[in-house]
């Protein structure tokens, strides 16, 4: 019984996945896979896990965070690049017990001297990092509530899927590791696109995606063609009731066949007959005005989230004149 940080190699995930299942407030982006992940795809981050034991060894709270040390500079995210995170804690802790965790988690990541740490917090269970220096800002995402659909199977935006198909889109699992260049090559082309001088992400972060949950039952990744040819592509990661958009490009050429509306309407229909209940469509940047019409047109309902930071002063300083400069 007591409080450990732990590294990914010693942790007992069947414990932790037990605390993420017996818990309301998981996500998918607390499981051990998404950690592993960030692992085998970044050499400078490394998965930690504060872990709180009970009487019988079980985990009955933890903090999953990646750490990075990347230019020398340490910092923590719950989870890295905007996905969820933040204290889970089974439901027979008290109150009381909570607070104390969260006192101890502020202890221990400040042991580690790091310049920033960052917190998503989903389910609006984090409040208490605010008395340790957090502060909290506003985003967004949107849900849509599958079982909307349910009563209402030709909505009027499978118009655009009913279009797709007439124009010969197909919609189909990806089928092997040698495809995911293709998709990757959709995602280049979007980032150029849209300006940036390089993708968020690396290739091998897509290959190791598909390496390590193919075999599970957490990964669709489903691909749209024409004459068999990727002209779109999407990732959806699977936990409990809720399918999570994660990533996804199309071949601007190919957008007037309609094809990101095939697999939008591919995911739903799947996700109900599967028996999910909510569609997580992402991050919904106020700016980003195309982008949050197309998921309020598909029934998107806006839900708020917060993410917590704590930053040293020379760090928030420095962030300051790279934005200046």
């Amino acid at each position: 019984m007591g409080f450990e940080l732990l590294y990914l190699a010693d942790l007992d995930e069947q414990k932790w996945e037990e605390l993420l299942f017996n818990s309301p407030l998981s996500t998918f982006y607390h499981k051990s896979a998404w950690a592993k992940l960030w692992f085998s795809s970044f050499v400078y981050f490394t998965p930690l896990f504060l872990v709180y034991s009970g009487e019988n060894g079980e985990y009955t709270a933890g903090f999953p965070f990646i750490l990075s040390d990347k230019y020398r500079l340490k910092r923590a995210y719950s989870m890295p690049f905007s996905t969820y995170g933040g204290m889970i804690l089974s439901k027979e802790l008290s109150s009381e017990k909570a607070e104390e965790l969260y006192r101890k988690i502020d202890e221990e990541l400040r042991k580690l001297k790091l310049a920033s740490v960052e917190v998503i917090d989903f389910f609006g269970q984090q409040k208490n990092l605010n008395q340790y220096g957090y502060n909290a800002v506003k985003v967004y995402t949107h849900l849509l509530d599958l079982s909307k659909y349910i009563d209402d199977p030709v909505h009027k935006t499978k118009r655009g899927a009913i279009q797709a198909e007439k124009k010969g889109v197909k919609v189909e699992p990806l089928s092997s590791v040698e495809k995911i260049r293709d998709c990757y090559n959709l995602v280049l082309e979007r980032d150029k696109r849209h300006g940036l001088k390089r993708s968020k992400f690396p290739l091998g972060l897509y290959e190791n995606i598909w390496n390590i949950l193919k075999s599970g039952e957490e990964l669709r990744w489903s691909v749209a063609t024409v004459d068999e040819q990727i002209i779109a592509f999407q990732i959806n990661f699977l936990y409990k009731d809720t399918i999570y958009y994660w990533e996804g490009a199309s071949l601007s050429e190919a957008l007037n066949l309609r094809p990101n509306d095939a697999l939008f309407s591919d995911t739903i229909q799947w996700g109900i007959s599967q028996g999910y209940r909510y569609f997580n469509l992402g991050g919904s940047p106020e700016k980003a005005e195309g982008l949050v019409r197309f998921k309020e047109a598909w029934g998107g309902e806006r839900k708020e989230y917060f993410i917590y930071s704590k930053k040293k002063f020379w760090y928030k300083t420095a962030e300051k004149l790279k934005r200046i400069l």
